[in-house]
This record gives C-alpha cells, sequence and structure tokens, in this order.
C-alpha cells in the first residue's frame, strides 16, 4: 500500500498577506515556525476563525517589510 500525503486547504482572509507569502515562497509550515505558534493555530487565523495577536501581527509585517494595515485588509468578497 502506499501512503499519501494529504495537505490541507487554507481559506485566507487577508489576501494581500496571502499574495505576499506567495512571492516569497513563504509556507504555512514557515511562517507557523516563525511566530511560534502551531500550523493549525496559524490556518484558524488565516481563515478568520481565529484572531491575531498585535505581536503577530506586528512580526508579519515587519517579516514582509509592509504595515500592518497593508496586509492584514480583509477580502470583501
Amino acid at each position: 500500500m502506499i501512503k499519501t500525503e494529504k495537505t490541507k486547504k487554507t481559506t485566507f482572509l487577508y489576501p494581500k498577506l496571502r499574495q505576499k507569502m506567495g512571492m516569497r515562497g513563504i509556507t504555512i509550515k514557515s511562517l507557523s515556525n516563525h511566530l511560534k505558534i502551531s500550523e493549525n493555530t496559524l490556518r484558524n487565523k488565516l481563515s478568520g476563525n481565529a484572531d491575531f495577536y498585535l505581536h503577530e501581527a506586528k512580526a508579519i509585517a515587519l517579516m514582509f517589510g509592509a504595515s500592518t494595515d497593508d496586509l492584514f485588509v480583509k477580502d470583501e468578497n
């Protein structure tokens, strides 16, 4: 029997953050490691099921050289 790896699809609430992550090749795993939180917790935050703490939002903004206002604009669709 061949074992296949299941990947989890995350629906992003913040399109600009998703775009920046893609442009820099930042994965959920690497970002969660940077923030010292679990991948599941980060997925919940990215999808809007949990809130980012201010220090997490600032750390992400610093990582991307952007403002929190720029990165954490919610998708209105």
